[in-house]
Protein backbone atom coordinates (compact mmCIF):
# COMPACT_ATOMS: atom_id res chain seq x y z
CA UNK A 1 0.00 0.00 0.00
CA UNK A 2 1.63 3.26 -0.85
CA UNK A 3 0.37 6.75 -1.28
CA UNK A 4 1.34 8.66 -4.36
CA UNK A 5 2.50 11.65 -3.75
CA UNK A 6 3.57 10.59 0.01
CA UNK A 7 2.70 13.82 1.29
CA UNK A 8 -0.91 13.93 -0.27
CA UNK A 9 -2.21 11.52 2.68
CA UNK A 10 -1.99 7.67 3.72
CA UNK A 11 -2.79 4.43 2.19
CA UNK A 12 -4.27 1.33 4.64
CA UNK A 13 -4.69 -2.03 4.33
CA UNK A 14 -7.99 -2.12 7.06
CA UNK A 15 -8.28 -6.03 7.26
CA UNK A 16 -4.44 -6.01 8.03
CA UNK A 17 -4.01 -9.76 6.90
CA UNK A 18 -1.35 -9.89 4.44
CA UNK A 19 -0.17 -12.07 2.98
CA UNK A 20 -2.99 -12.82 0.70
CA UNK A 21 -4.23 -15.56 -1.49
CA UNK A 22 -5.86 -15.10 -4.79
CA UNK A 23 -9.43 -14.32 -4.42
CA UNK A 24 -9.60 -12.68 -0.88
CA UNK A 25 -11.54 -9.20 -0.56
CA UNK A 26 -9.12 -6.83 1.16
CA UNK A 27 -11.16 -3.21 3.02
CA UNK A 28 -8.34 -0.45 2.19
CA UNK A 29 -8.94 3.23 3.17
CA UNK A 30 -7.35 6.28 1.77
CA UNK A 31 -7.16 9.16 3.85
CA UNK A 32 -6.02 12.92 2.19
CA UNK A 33 -3.57 15.38 4.14
CA UNK A 34 -4.55 18.81 4.81
CA UNK A 35 -4.47 20.58 1.52
CA UNK A 36 -5.05 17.27 -0.70
CA UNK A 37 -8.20 15.37 -2.21
CA UNK A 38 -8.32 11.75 -2.50
CA UNK A 39 -8.35 10.86 -6.61
CA UNK A 40 -8.11 7.23 -7.58
CA UNK A 41 -7.16 3.56 -6.20
CA UNK A 42 -4.37 2.01 -8.49
CA UNK A 43 -2.77 -1.66 -8.82
CA UNK A 44 -0.31 -2.36 -10.99
CA UNK A 45 -0.91 -6.15 -11.32
CA UNK A 46 -4.24 -6.83 -11.79
CA UNK A 47 -7.34 -7.53 -9.09
CA UNK A 48 -10.47 -5.74 -8.72
CA UNK A 49 -11.66 -2.70 -6.76
CA UNK A 50 -15.49 -2.39 -5.91
CA UNK A 51 -14.94 1.58 -6.46
CA UNK A 52 -11.67 2.98 -7.18
CA UNK A 53 -12.89 6.76 -6.89
CA UNK A 54 -13.94 5.93 -2.95
CA UNK A 55 -11.60 6.51 -0.61
CA UNK A 56 -13.03 3.48 1.44
CA UNK A 57 -13.92 0.58 -0.45
CA UNK A 58 -12.43 -3.23 -1.23
CA UNK A 59 -10.02 -5.04 -2.98
CA UNK A 60 -10.33 -8.56 -4.63
CA UNK A 61 -6.38 -9.72 -4.56
CA UNK A 62 -4.95 -12.02 -7.95
CA UNK A 63 -2.94 -14.72 -7.67
CA UNK A 64 0.45 -12.62 -7.61
CA UNK A 65 1.64 -10.18 -5.61
CA UNK A 66 0.48 -6.26 -5.91
CA UNK A 67 1.28 -2.97 -4.99
CA UNK A 68 -1.96 -0.77 -4.46
CA UNK A 69 -1.40 3.01 -4.61
CA UNK A 70 -3.97 5.95 -3.20
CA UNK A 71 -3.62 8.17 -5.44
CA UNK A 72 -4.15 12.22 -4.37
CA UNK A 73 -4.30 15.50 -5.61
CA UNK A 74 -3.77 19.20 -4.11
CA UNK A 75 -7.09 20.71 -3.19
CA UNK A 76 -6.85 23.75 -5.91
CA UNK A 77 -9.34 26.22 -5.38
CA UNK A 78 -11.25 26.98 -9.50
CA UNK A 79 -9.39 29.70 -11.04
CA UNK A 80 -6.07 29.32 -9.11
CA UNK A 81 -2.80 27.83 -9.77
CA UNK A 82 -0.90 25.66 -6.90
CA UNK A 83 2.75 25.17 -6.49
CA UNK A 84 3.32 21.91 -4.74
CA UNK A 85 6.95 22.40 -4.58
CA UNK A 86 6.91 26.43 -3.07
CA UNK A 87 3.04 25.97 -1.61
CA UNK A 88 2.07 28.78 -3.67
CA UNK A 89 -1.24 30.01 -5.10
CA UNK A 90 -1.15 32.09 -7.87
CA UNK A 91 -3.81 33.92 -10.10
CA UNK A 92 -2.64 33.10 -14.00
CA UNK A 93 -0.69 30.07 -14.93
CA UNK A 94 1.91 32.20 -16.47
CA UNK A 95 2.64 33.83 -13.26
CA UNK A 96 3.20 30.65 -12.15
CA UNK A 97 5.16 29.03 -14.28
CA UNK A 98 7.54 32.88 -14.04
CA UNK A 99 8.13 32.29 -10.33
CA UNK A 100 8.25 28.54 -10.92
CA UNK A 101 12.17 27.11 -9.96
CA UNK A 102 13.63 23.96 -11.85
CA UNK A 103 11.73 21.32 -10.96
CA UNK A 104 8.25 22.25 -9.44
CA UNK A 105 5.01 21.10 -10.03
CA UNK A 106 2.25 23.32 -10.93
CA UNK A 107 -1.39 22.37 -10.51
CA UNK A 108 -4.05 24.00 -12.59
CA UNK A 109 -7.83 24.83 -10.59
CA UNK A 110 -10.73 23.77 -12.09
CA UNK A 111 -11.73 26.43 -14.89
CA UNK A 112 -10.87 28.37 -18.21
CA UNK A 113 -7.83 30.64 -18.26
CA UNK A 114 -7.44 32.99 -21.44
CA UNK A 115 -3.73 32.71 -21.59
CA UNK A 116 -0.78 32.29 -24.37
CA UNK A 117 2.19 30.73 -21.91
CA UNK A 118 5.84 30.20 -22.58
CA UNK A 119 7.12 27.21 -20.80
CA UNK A 120 10.80 28.44 -20.09
CA UNK A 121 12.01 26.10 -17.66
CA UNK A 122 11.93 22.56 -16.29
CA UNK A 123 8.52 22.15 -14.79
CA UNK A 124 5.20 19.86 -14.46
CA UNK A 125 1.85 22.12 -15.56
CA UNK A 126 -1.30 19.77 -14.65
CA UNK A 127 -5.06 20.40 -14.05
CA UNK A 128 -5.95 19.40 -10.53
CA UNK A 129 -8.66 17.69 -12.18
CA UNK A 130 -8.65 15.46 -14.96
CA UNK A 131 -9.43 17.26 -17.69
CA UNK A 132 -10.68 20.30 -15.49
CA UNK A 133 -8.87 23.09 -16.61
CA UNK A 134 -9.21 24.59 -19.89
CA UNK A 135 -6.48 27.09 -21.61
CA UNK A 136 -7.28 28.78 -24.61
CA UNK A 137 -6.37 31.96 -26.37
CA UNK A 138 -7.79 34.07 -29.09
CA UNK A 139 -6.74 35.66 -32.15
CA UNK A 140 -6.69 39.10 -30.12
CA UNK A 141 -3.94 38.48 -28.45
CA UNK A 142 -1.58 40.40 -30.89
CA UNK A 143 2.01 39.30 -30.55
CA UNK A 144 3.91 35.90 -31.49
CA UNK A 145 2.52 34.19 -28.56
CA UNK A 146 -1.23 34.45 -30.25
CA UNK A 147 -0.48 31.84 -32.25
CA UNK A 148 0.66 29.31 -29.79
CA UNK A 149 -1.21 28.42 -26.94
CA UNK A 150 1.39 27.28 -25.43
CA UNK A 151 4.75 27.46 -26.34
CA UNK A 152 7.61 24.62 -24.44
CA UNK A 153 11.26 26.48 -25.08
CA UNK A 154 13.45 23.74 -22.21
CA UNK A 155 13.98 20.54 -21.61
CA UNK A 156 12.28 18.69 -19.10
CA UNK A 157 9.13 19.32 -19.02
CA UNK A 158 5.83 17.57 -18.72
CA UNK A 159 2.12 18.84 -19.59
CA UNK A 160 -1.00 17.21 -18.42
CA UNK A 161 -4.90 16.54 -18.47
CA UNK A 162 -5.63 19.98 -19.47
CA UNK A 163 -7.96 20.84 -21.87
CA UNK A 164 -6.73 23.28 -24.89
CA UNK A 165 -9.55 25.24 -26.68
CA UNK A 166 -8.45 28.01 -29.12
CA UNK A 167 -9.59 29.81 -31.76
CA UNK A 168 -8.30 32.04 -34.65
CA UNK A 169 -8.37 34.56 -37.03
CA UNK A 170 -7.60 32.84 -40.67
CA UNK A 171 -5.66 35.95 -41.71
CA UNK A 172 -3.55 35.32 -38.11
CA UNK A 173 -1.07 32.54 -39.16
CA UNK A 174 -1.26 28.62 -38.41
CA UNK A 175 -2.41 28.16 -34.90
CA UNK A 176 -0.35 25.64 -32.55
CA UNK A 177 -2.00 24.64 -28.99
CA UNK A 178 1.14 23.27 -28.06
CA UNK A 179 4.44 23.97 -29.76
CA UNK A 180 7.72 22.47 -28.36
CA UNK A 181 10.99 23.28 -28.82
CA UNK A 182 12.71 21.34 -26.19
CA UNK A 183 14.28 17.64 -24.67
CA UNK A 184 12.70 14.67 -22.65
CA UNK A 185 9.31 16.82 -23.49
CA UNK A 186 5.80 14.86 -22.06
CA UNK A 187 2.78 15.79 -23.47
CA UNK A 188 0.56 13.48 -21.83
CA UNK A 189 -3.47 13.23 -21.33
CA UNK A 190 -4.70 16.05 -23.06
CA UNK A 191 -7.69 17.09 -25.09
CA UNK A 192 -7.11 19.70 -27.94
CA UNK A 193 -10.12 20.98 -29.59
CA UNK A 194 -11.25 23.55 -31.69
CA UNK A 195 -7.64 24.29 -33.10
CA UNK A 196 -7.38 25.15 -36.92
CA UNK A 197 -3.52 23.84 -37.75
CA UNK A 198 -1.07 21.56 -35.14
CA UNK A 199 -2.72 20.34 -32.43
CA UNK A 200 1.13 19.54 -31.37
CA UNK A 201 3.64 20.72 -33.09
CA UNK A 202 7.61 19.56 -32.39
CA UNK A 203 9.64 21.73 -34.14
CA UNK A 204 13.45 22.55 -34.70
CA UNK A 205 14.38 26.13 -36.42
CA UNK A 206 17.31 28.50 -36.66
CA UNK A 207 19.04 29.14 -33.57
CA UNK A 208 17.33 27.05 -32.15
CA UNK A 209 19.17 23.46 -30.04
CA UNK A 210 18.13 20.31 -31.40
CA UNK A 211 14.63 18.92 -29.71
CA UNK A 212 14.84 15.50 -28.66
CA UNK A 213 13.17 12.87 -26.64
CA UNK A 214 9.66 14.15 -26.88
CA UNK A 215 6.60 11.90 -26.06
CA UNK A 216 2.93 12.30 -27.28
CA UNK A 217 0.88 9.62 -25.36
CA UNK A 218 -3.03 9.17 -24.75
CA UNK A 219 -3.68 12.87 -26.26
CA UNK A 220 -7.44 13.22 -27.91
CA UNK A 221 -7.08 16.18 -31.17
CA UNK A 222 -9.95 17.18 -32.30
CA UNK A 223 -11.36 19.45 -34.90
CA UNK A 224 -8.24 20.13 -37.51
CA UNK A 225 -5.93 19.63 -34.69
CA UNK A 226 -3.21 17.33 -36.56
CA UNK A 227 0.17 16.41 -34.77
CA UNK A 228 3.39 18.05 -36.99
CA UNK A 229 6.81 16.76 -36.41
CA UNK A 230 9.09 19.31 -38.29
CA UNK A 231 12.79 20.14 -38.67
CA UNK A 232 12.36 23.61 -40.66
CA UNK A 233 13.47 27.15 -42.10
CA UNK A 234 17.24 26.14 -42.10
CA UNK A 235 19.61 28.75 -42.95
CA UNK A 236 23.51 28.15 -44.06
CA UNK A 237 24.26 30.83 -41.55
CA UNK A 238 22.37 29.60 -38.95
CA UNK A 239 24.27 29.60 -35.47
CA UNK A 240 22.20 26.12 -34.85
CA UNK A 241 20.66 23.36 -37.17
CA UNK A 242 17.62 22.71 -37.02
CA UNK A 243 17.21 19.52 -35.92
CA UNK A 244 15.19 16.59 -34.24
CA UNK A 245 16.14 13.41 -32.67
CA UNK A 246 13.80 10.61 -31.37
CA UNK A 247 9.88 11.78 -31.40
CA UNK A 248 7.62 9.05 -30.08
CA UNK A 249 3.71 9.55 -30.90
CA UNK A 250 1.56 6.52 -29.22
CA UNK A 251 -1.87 5.73 -27.83
CA UNK A 252 -3.23 9.08 -29.28
CA UNK A 253 -6.57 9.67 -30.82
CA UNK A 254 -6.74 11.64 -33.72
CA UNK A 255 -10.31 13.17 -34.71
CA UNK A 256 -11.89 15.38 -37.36
CA UNK A 257 -8.82 17.08 -38.96
CA UNK A 258 -9.31 18.10 -41.93
CA UNK A 259 -5.62 18.19 -42.92
CA UNK A 260 -3.10 15.90 -42.75
CA UNK A 261 -3.37 13.89 -40.02
CA UNK A 262 0.32 13.39 -39.47
CA UNK A 263 3.08 15.67 -40.97
CA UNK A 264 6.45 15.21 -41.43
CA UNK A 265 9.25 17.17 -42.72
CA UNK A 266 12.63 18.33 -42.97
CA UNK A 267 13.83 20.95 -45.28
CA UNK A 268 15.93 24.48 -45.45
CA UNK A 269 19.04 25.04 -46.55
CA UNK A 270 20.60 24.44 -43.66
CA UNK A 271 20.04 20.77 -44.16
CA UNK A 272 17.12 20.48 -41.74
CA UNK A 273 17.12 16.56 -39.89
CA UNK A 274 15.09 14.47 -38.04
CA UNK A 275 16.94 11.00 -36.56
CA UNK A 276 13.52 8.82 -35.56
CA UNK A 277 10.01 8.66 -35.55
CA UNK A 278 8.16 6.32 -33.47
CA UNK A 279 4.35 5.99 -34.87
CA UNK A 280 2.27 3.50 -32.45
CA UNK A 281 -0.85 2.24 -31.52
CA UNK A 282 -2.71 5.78 -32.60
CA UNK A 283 -6.23 6.03 -33.80
CA UNK A 284 -6.58 8.23 -36.87
CA UNK A 285 -10.36 9.09 -38.25
CA UNK A 286 -10.57 12.63 -40.44
CA UNK A 287 -13.03 14.29 -41.81
CA UNK A 288 -11.84 14.11 -45.24
CA UNK A 289 -11.72 10.97 -47.75
CA UNK A 290 -8.93 9.31 -46.25
CA UNK A 291 -6.24 9.86 -43.65
CA UNK A 292 -2.66 11.80 -44.63
CA UNK A 293 0.85 11.56 -44.04
CA UNK A 294 2.62 14.50 -45.11
CA UNK A 295 6.25 13.47 -45.39
CA UNK A 296 8.06 16.47 -47.38
CA UNK A 297 12.14 16.20 -47.16
CA UNK A 298 14.26 18.88 -48.79
CA UNK A 299 17.82 17.84 -46.48
CA UNK A 300 18.40 14.68 -44.70
CA UNK A 301 15.60 11.76 -44.36
CA UNK A 302 13.43 11.00 -41.66
CA UNK A 303 13.44 7.32 -40.67
CA UNK A 304 10.06 6.75 -41.22
CA UNK A 305 9.23 2.80 -42.21
CA UNK A 306 5.20 2.83 -43.57
CA UNK A 307 4.65 -0.81 -43.13
CA UNK A 308 5.59 -0.57 -39.86
CA UNK A 309 3.80 2.39 -38.97
CA UNK A 310 0.28 1.53 -40.75
CA UNK A 311 0.47 -1.47 -38.80
CA UNK A 312 0.53 -0.58 -35.56
CA UNK A 313 -2.08 2.07 -35.91
CA UNK A 314 -5.88 1.80 -36.26
CA UNK A 315 -6.91 4.02 -39.27
CA UNK A 316 -10.86 4.54 -40.18
CA UNK A 317 -9.80 5.77 -43.80
CA UNK A 318 -7.78 4.72 -46.83
CA UNK A 319 -3.83 5.34 -46.07
CA UNK A 320 -1.62 8.33 -48.60
CA UNK A 321 1.44 9.17 -47.83
CA UNK A 322 3.13 12.25 -49.96
CA UNK A 323 6.49 12.44 -49.98
CA UNK A 324 8.74 15.29 -51.99
CA UNK A 325 10.46 12.23 -54.15
CA UNK A 326 7.76 12.75 -56.85
CA UNK A 327 5.18 15.40 -55.14
CA UNK A 328 2.28 12.76 -55.77
CA UNK A 329 -0.27 11.18 -53.02
CA UNK A 330 0.41 7.43 -52.59
CA UNK A 331 -2.07 5.41 -51.34
CA UNK A 332 -0.41 2.89 -48.80
CA UNK A 333 -3.48 1.09 -47.39
CA UNK A 334 -6.93 0.27 -48.39
CA UNK A 335 -9.15 0.47 -45.52
CA UNK A 336 -12.86 -1.55 -46.80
Amino acid sequence: MVANPVEGGTATDVTDGSPYTEGTVVDILAVPDTGWVFLKWESDAGGTFDDATDPDTNFTMPGNDVTVTANFVPNVPGGQVYNQNKDMFYDTIQEAINAADPGDTLWVGNGTYEEALLIDRSITLKAAEEHGATVTYHEDAGDESSEKTIRVEADDVIIKDLVLSRTRDEDNGVAQAIRVNGSNVEINNNIINGNVGYGISVQSGNDEPKTDNVTITKNITGFSASIGVIAMLGTPDAGTANEIGTVTITDNELLDYSREGLQVSAFGDHGGSIDEIIVTDNYFNSVIPGWHVYEVVFANSPVLDWDNIIGDNDFEQNVYVDTAADGSWKLVRNVP
